[in-house]
């Protein structure tokens, strides 16, 4: 089954073609992703110099949000969980991730949003009229590029 292929323009005038992501990048994403936010709950518990008692607490919340999809799409939502998404994706494609992709891309905040949201197979064009611009403007590059080449 052929996944859904997303363009992500860069500044240079090119698209760079992300896959929607597998279960197992989703998996493995997540992971990452759960473990920065525990390295940081740590971090700034041991910082404010929490009780024992209540980062045992804090670390068991943590984990019950483990492997949520909800927490994935949560990520989305800032620009550090969009490149996290978009760098595996690009990883993927075999595209240089040497690039700094967010930093690079000709894209605004919201469509990178946008972008990160469809590779975890979440439909934004759904919620907003933002979305449904973004995904015309997307399917007219695709059908462009195909024409192309």
């Amino acid at each position: 089954m052929k996944r859904k292929r997303i363009p992500f323009p860069l500044k240079d005038g090119k698209n760079i073609w992300l896959e929607r992501l597998t279960p197992r990048m989703l998996i493995d994403l997540s992971d990452t992703l759960w473990l920065q936010k525990r390295n940081q709950l740590i971090e700034d518990m041991n910082a404010a110099e929490v009780e024992s008692s209540d980062k045992l607490v804090a670390l068991e919340t943590l984990d019950k949000k483990r492997g949520m999809y909800s927490e994935l799409l949560y990520s989305s939502r800032t620009l550090d969980g969009c490149s996290a998404i978009i760098d595996i994706a690009a990883s993927a494609a075999a595209a240089d991730t040497d690039i700094d992709f967010i930093n690079n891309c000709n894209l605004t905040p919201n469509e990178i949003m946008v972008v990160a949201c469809d590779l975890l197979g979440y439909d934004v064009s759904d919620e907003s009229d933002e979305g449904e611009e973004i995904a015309k403007k997307n399917d007219d590059s695709q059908k462009s590029d195909d024409h192309n080449g």
